[in-house]
């Protein structure tokens, strides 16, 4: 019989462990029976639900019924108990302490929920609020009415009569004594508080009823004065009216969700900003949602039903069909409140016509994504002759059988042309890759960098700028070798901005000094730029590296920029685990600028020479146009490789089965026969099924790179071609 029973019940011995549950008791905490049984009372209630019970268990096992309250957790529920506890004695137990206690329990959850939001109203209510009993004795009040009518402490249990004066209460008495016979009461009355301060109030009173409505245990008194009604009344009408112009002005709208009547939203303003008649939507949810676009929709009610779920705020933009037939963005924000059973008891929220804003986002998105494509565009473009000067440079700078003896000029020259070559293939690389231009992110590469050999070079490139300013140039730096793993194309824009700088804020006749060592103590290289120019303030030696930053920008701007170059500095040096500082006395005392990096290794300079070329292997190359195919042509026949070429897919694609080469390298946009198309038509040939496929294009974004590697290349590289990448990947496959 106790299985079956609605009530909760349990018996638990004295070391609290269950020796009994019925269904009810076990399925409060979603368990069945057996599984509670033998099991300690802890496990089931939670550590913090134990110890908020733990004072009662112990006073029943002592002998005591003990009557409390106490929250626990279920799942992700609090649930409210009200319980009972009876001890229980065994044949041969001891009357002073018992064998264990029954517990009695009543869900109360709802009720605790419905007194607390029954408070909350009253405790945010604009007037002074009380409940009276019979006794004329007060049992609760409000904030408001505590704190204007009484100030000696709590109020509850003390007689009214005793907070209002005499007058009051002779007015007061008959008025309650009606509502306790079921009227509702109101009056007007001058009302006197504490401080002797009169105030004209309208005073409602209000029976509460107990379970029988014929019996009225309680009497809510409402205190309002009459000046604080009007001011409601003016800010209320005025609260209107700002609604009524958002309106107006097509800004913002209300909407509210009744959940106990299952198709009705209060849908006016959604009217108005559609300009439909009033009515025409008929407060309906259905009727709503068929004027927003099909392809929004779904979206639309999937965040509304993960909101009813949560309780949480959640955004929405979508398409709504207007009085004329267009659809018009909107954005609606509401929100869901949700009982302690996780129902819904209010959902609510603003609906704003966004249409021109959202036309406007979506064209500019549209314009950058033009611009993305242009840029995508340009950077292949420029790939093809920045290819064709690179492979006729990699000619010259290949060891050959009779050695070309050209007059230093012309091989610093070369030198020159080869090394800015490489910075714009770099940059171009850059370029391309649009999402990084967007994010301002900046692409480092990691090799083996020769330091020495990269400021030589820079010291090189550098020396005539000095000389046209009649500036002295002074380069130092120890013979050893230091080789550092970096970016040598980031690492070049550090020093040629640095040397760059101290030119630029330096006057005629003056030194400029690039001393480069190695620090004894830490092993790190260290480069200093020195310069004897007009100084950095204190104060701004602080900022020197920020973005943007600028000193006194406005006194000459023939020597300004944009605050770039040194937040760069400091960007690549950090991206190589490095440090750059800055030193000045101040205004025309010079600038020393020490760039920190660490060096993984330091040997002679012979050391860093490469022998990079490979034993004589057949390549065909695929490309169409005349000047990268005759330069990259030259360039591999230097490498050792046997080459040969053809402009076309459709020729190449009869040829290579025959000529069966080692190596392929297949430029991808191709006339008559794309790469694409080609590669798939050479996988199908027994007699390639040894050569090495490689994809040569001046397209190279992650969805390009994985059309061209499923279209079955072995590897894609991008133009123009390192030819020291190419010799990696041959020499490691054919290995």
């Amino acid at each position: 019989m106790l299985s079956k029973t609605t009530a909760m019940f349990a018996a638990v011995s004295n070391d609290f462990v269950y020796l009994y549950v019925n269904d009810a008791y076990a399925g409060q905490w979603n368990k069945q029976p057996e599984d509670l049984i033998g099991k300690p009372v802890k496990e089931i209630l939670g550590i913090e639900g134990f110890e908020n019970s733990l004072d009662s268990f112990v006073d029943a096992i002592g002998g005591e019924t003990v009557n409390y309250e106490a929250e626990f957790s279920v799942g992700q529920r609090t649930v409210v108990l009200e319980t009972r506890l009876e001890p229980f004695f065994g044949i041969a137990g001891s009357a002073q302490k018992s064998d264990g206690f029954y517990i009695f329990s009543c869900d109360v959850t709802g009720k605790r929920v419905s007194q607390q939001a029954l408070s909350l109203i009253l405790a945010s209510a604009p007037g002074r609020i009380c409940l009276v009993d019979r006794n004329y004795q007060i049992t609760y009040a409000n904030r408001r009415f505590h704190e204007d009518y009484y100030h000696d402490g709590a109020l509850t249990g003390v007689d009214i009569q005793n907070v209002i004066s005499d007058k009051l209460w002779e007015s007061a008495k008959p008025n309650i004594d009606r509502a306790f016979h079921g009227s509702f009461v109101r009056y007007q009355e001058v009302f006197e508080d504490h401080n002797h301060v009169t105030t004209n109030v309208m005073v409602y009173l209000i029976p509460d009823r107990a379970k029988d409505p014929r019996v009225v245990h309680g009497v809510y008194c409402l205190i309002f004065d009459e000046a604080e009604l009007e001011l409601g009344r003016r800010r209320l009408r005025r609260r209107q009216r700002n609604v009524d112009l958002a309106l107006q002005g097509q800004m913002v709208g209300i909407w509210e969700v009744d959940p106990d009547r299952p198709d009705w939203l209060l849908g006016e303003h959604i009217e108005k900003i559609l300009g439909l008649p009033r009515g025409q939507l008929q407060d309906s949810q259905s009727l709503t949602f068929k004027r927003i676009h099909p392809d929004d929709l779904p979206g639309v009610l999937r965040n509304r039903q993960m909101n009813l779920r949560s309780g949480t705020m959640y955004v929405n933009e979508f398409r709504m069909e207007d009085h004329a037939g267009e659809y018009r963005w909107m954005r609606s924000i509401g929100r869901s409140e949700l009982d302690a059973a996780g129902k819904m008891i209010y959902l609510a929220g603003t609906i704003a016509d966004i249409n021109e804003l959202k036309t406007a986002e979506l064209l500019a998105a549209e314009q950058v994504r033009h611009r993305d494509s242009f840029l995508s565009m340009l950077s292949h473009e420029l790939r093809n002759p920045v290819a064709a000067i690179k492979y006729a440079l990699d000619v010259f700078q290949q060891p050959t059988a009779q050695p070309i003896d050209l007059p230093d000029k012309f091989e610093n020259s070369i030198g020159i042309i080869s090394r800015q070559t490489n910075i714009i293939s770099r940059l171009l690389k850059d370029l391309l890759n649009v999402n990084r231009i967007k994010s301002n992110e900046i692409l480092f590469e990691d090799a083996s960098v020769s330091l020495v050999k990269l400021v030589q070079e820079i010291a090189e490139i550098s020396a005539p700028r000095f000389a046209q300013k009649n500036q002295i140039f002074v380069f130092q730096c120890e013979p050893n070798e230091f080789i550092i793993s970096g970016d040598d194309v980031r690492l070049h824009q550090v020093f040629v901005n640095l040397l760059d700088n101290a030119s630029k804020y330096s006057p005629e006749n003056t030194e400029v000094t690039l001393h480069c060592s190695v620090d004894s103590e830490t092993g790190d290289f260290v480069a200093v730029v020195s310069d004897q120019g007009q100084g950095i303030k204190t104060k701004s030696q602080r900022s020197i590296f920020e973005l943007f930053f600028q000193e006194d920008p406005a006194l000459d701007r023939a020597t300004g920029g944009l605050g770039v170059g040194l937040y760069l500095v400091k960007r690549i040096v950090e991206a190589h685990s490095g440090k750059v500082t800055v030193i000045s006395p101040g205004a025309k005392g010079g600038s020393d600028f020490e760039v920190r990096l660490p060096v993984e290794r330091s040997c002679p300079m012979s050391e860093t020479h490469k022998n990079n070329t490979t034993t004589l292997r057949q390549l065909v190359l695929v490309e169409d146009n005349d000047d990268s195919r005759v330069a990259l042509s030259l360039a591999l026949s230097a490498r050792n490789f046997d080459v040969q070429t053809f402009v076309d897919g459709e020729t190449a694609a009869l040829k290579l089965p025959l000529l069966r080469p080692d190596v392929a390298l297949i430029d991808i946009g191709l006339p008559r026969m794309d790469g694409i198309t080609l590669v798939k038509e050479l996988r199908q040939h027994d007699e390639l099924k040894d050569t090495l496929l490689i994809a040569l294009t001046g397209y190279g974004q992650d969805h390009e790179h994985d059309a061209i590697m499923a279209a079955g290349f072995d590897h894609h590289l991008v133009k123009p071609l390192d030819l020291d990448d190419l010799f990696q990947i041959v020499s490691e496959h054919f290995a």
